[in-house]
């Protein structure tokens, strides 16, 4: 017996069936041989000798689980005779209603069949018995995506990638992929449903309660970013100003993210405490001292003498940019994600939409050649902490696109600053982060933290 198991488990069908058969001949009346029998007839599709070795296994063993499955398959799939299929499934529940692989082997045969009410109720029956199992999760989030119910296919989707802790497992292969695939189709067809302004009305409404001043949405197909928030008194104007590229469900994600950091503001502005990110003409001589070491490097890899100072400005500017915002978002995208949960499926759109070129940046092979490594190796452990906030709430594994293991490390203990502070964090605290990276980076000389004054 354990040589045909052997034989079936590296491919070798044609020496299995010749040894079962031989088993047969000898006078063994094993169900499992039998079943394993019909295993292989059923994969070389002819299933009518399947079925009949199938009914062999079950007079000798009525309770064995793997034929009543497989043969209910049989009559679901490929004789249009569901009601002979679900005979044979009712058994398996009868015997056994703990079997959750069953049930969701049954559910999954129920979904190929079209009744997705139905292969449903088994999922969750499966899921009760599994709480987290990986298969009926997304065999459930599939069936719902087909009812229209997009909201939970989205939720069932994410919950499949997160109760994956190893993608290799091969009891779950492949499932990882196609639950990241669903989810997001899930989430495009839910925002869909979505009258944008709904989702951000409400927090535009407290914000300018809270900081006495109107906040406009504008459109503005300029901005290099999805959205831009302008402070009025940043600009010395009456109102606070939201640009975003366009209208949409996706772009409303990116306005509640720009309002996150105006509340962030607002709080830390009520304590006095609020902060500001600034470089001045000392710190930007810093940075191009140091970019002008690489000069002879920049010029090998492509870029003309005369491109220089346009290249050290771009990356100057980049990398203030990120070093201000990387550390603040992970606040914002943790507050986004706990008190809006109806928001997650297009924040999840939202995040990927910001991973794909950060993932782009960190793999580039000419951007490798072109940047300097104190410029280019703080970008990317920044964006790591972006991809390891993205896992933890998502499920979403980004990382193995970055293939250097010291910025992913160097990222992880970004990261490890953030989760410090996340639980109890105090207004004006997430400035301390950006001090924090600042020192672990080696940047703080080339920006100034400054208190607010008006």
């Amino acid at each position: 017996m354990d040589k045909i198991i052997k034989l079936c488990e590296s491919g070798k069908f044609s020496e299995a069936m010749e040894l079962i058969q031989r088993t047969i001949a000898d006078g063994e009346s094993i169900s499992e041989i039998y079943r394993l029998k019909g295993q292989i007839e059923f994969d070389r599709a002819d299933y009518d000798v399947a079925i009949n070795s199938l009914i062999e296994s079950l007079k000798i063993d009525e309770k064995n689980q793997s034929a009543l499955i497989l043969i209910g398959n049989i009559y679901a799939l490929h004789k249009d005779d569901f009601e002979t299929a679900m005979t044979y499934f009712n058994q398996v529940l009868e015997f056994n209603s703990d079997n959750y692989v069953g049930l969701n082997n049954i559910a999954g045969i129920i979904a190929k069949h079209g009744d997705y009410e139905t292969a449903i109720t088994y999922f969750d029956k499966a899921l009760d018995i599994k709480p987290g199992y990986p298969n009926a999760l997304f065999g459930s989030a599939l069936s719902h995506l087909y009812t229209e119910d997009y909201r939970t296919s989205f939720d069932q989707s994410i919950e499949a990638m997160l109760n994956i802790n190893d993608r290799n497992d091969p009891e779950f292969q492949g499932v990882y992929d196609m639950a990241l695939n669903l989810s997001i189709d899930a989430a495009q067809k839910y925002a869909e449903q979505v009258e944008p302004s709904s989702i951000y009305q409400d927090l535009i409404k407290d914000l300018q309660l809270e900081t006495d001043k109107e906040i406009e949405i504008v459109e503005d197909t300029s901005i290099g970013t999805p959205a831009k928030m302008e402070i009025a008194e940043t600009y010395q104007r009456e109102k606070h100003i939201i640009k975003i590229q366009s209208f949409s469900a996706i772009n409303a994600y990116y306005v509640m993210h720009e309002l996150m950091h105006l509340q962030l503001i607002a709080e830390a502005r009520r304590l006095g405490e609020n902060e500001l990110f600034k470089s001045t003409i000392t710190t930007k001589e810093l940075f191009e001292k140091r970019f002008n070491k690489y000069k002879t490097t920049i010029e090998k890899a492509g870029v003309p003498s005369e491109r220089h100072q346009a290249l050290c400005d771009q990356l100057y500017q980049g990398l203030c940019l990120q070093l201000y915002n990387a550390p603040i978002d992970l606040f914002i995208e943790k507050r986004l994600y706990d008190q809006y949960p109806d928001l997650r499926p297009i924040q999840m759109l939202g995040l990927i939409g910001i991973s794909k070129p950060a993932i782009e940046g960190a793999t580039s092979k000419s951007l490798k050649k072109m940047v300097p490594p104190y410029i280019r190796e703080p970008n990317i452990a920044m964006s790591t902490t972006l991809l390891l906030q993205l896992k933890e709430l998502y499920g979403i594994d980004y990382l193995s696109f970055i293939k250097e293991e010291h910025l992913i490390n160097k990222g992880k203990a970004l990261y490890n600053d953030y989760i410090e502070m996340r639980d109890d964090k105090s207004p004006a605290e997430e400035y301390d982060v950006i001090r924090w990276w600042g020192e672990e980076l080696k940047l703080t000389k080339y920006f100034k933290l400054s208190s607010e004054s008006f």
